[in-house]
């Protein structure tokens, strides 16, 4: 005998087991699991919400001011994905039903082979490795994808930010105001046969080819893969 199963709940149990696929499920130093995968235009609600529970202070460093709440002109332009200009990873819980950190590069549009990259991460998930494994994993996807340089702009006074600038390998190109910037040039890899593509970044050399092989061994450290 055959059990008939409505068609909507064929559909939901197809679509996590998909996430499941696409998703990896991580510990953080202090034992905590996560799980990574890249941001989908169904995060949105979990995206609003996660800014909303950032603390007054977080939502500053991340927007460079004093941003009550998201409007919904930011939210369109952080869901605005395409998978080539603008490209996200998101940190969620193991039921990927809360959003703790997002890491995102956008292309610049007057020079398409730079990206502005930007990383968030919930109060209660900072500084346990969940900013360093997203940086990590976006400088492997925009090395994948061609990009030639990675930039970013924080606020002088955000230190966790310049921190983990400086862990990933960027180099500090100036201040301005308030304002400090850094760039990261980064491998072609387009040159490279397949099968070695997918570890094009640790494979060239250079200055950031060391700080990205010591990153990835600080993160395996913090961050360990269960």
């Amino acid at each position: 005998m055959v059990k008939y199963t409505e068609p909507s709940t064929c559909v939901d149990s197809m679509r996590r087991a998909v996430v499941g696929m696409r998703s990896r499920l991580l510990r953080t130093a202090d034992g905590r699991r996560f799980a990574v995968r890249r941001m989908r235009a169904d995060d949105r609600e979990l995206l609003e919400a996660a800014l909303d529970g950032l603390s007054e202070r977080s939502r500053y460093l991340r927007f460079a001011s004093p941003l009550p709440r998201p409007s919904r002109r930011l939210l369109d332009h952080l869901m605005d994905l395409d998978d080539h200009r603008h490209v996200a990873y998101a940190a969620l819980t193991p039921d990927q039903s809360a959003l703790v950190g997002a890491a995102r590069y956008v292309r610049l549009a007057d020079d398409l082979d730079t990206a502005e990259v930007a990383v968030a991460i919930a109060d209660a998930w900072q500084r346990v490795g969940v900013g360093r494994l997203l940086m990590s994993r976006l400088i492997m996807h925009a090395s994948r994808a061609g990009v030639g340089s990675l930039i970013a702009v924080t606020l002088s006074q955000n230190g966790g930010a310049k921190a983990l600038a400086y862990d990933a390998g960027f180099a500090p190109t100036g201040s301005l105001g308030l304002y400090s910037n850094y760039r990261m040039e980064l491998a072609d890899a387009r040159g490279i046969p397949g099968q070695h593509r997918s570890v094009a970044g640790s494979l060239h050399t250079g200055r950031v080819s060391r700080r990205l092989s010591r990153q990835a061994s600080r993160v395996a450290k913090d961050v360990v893969e269960h």
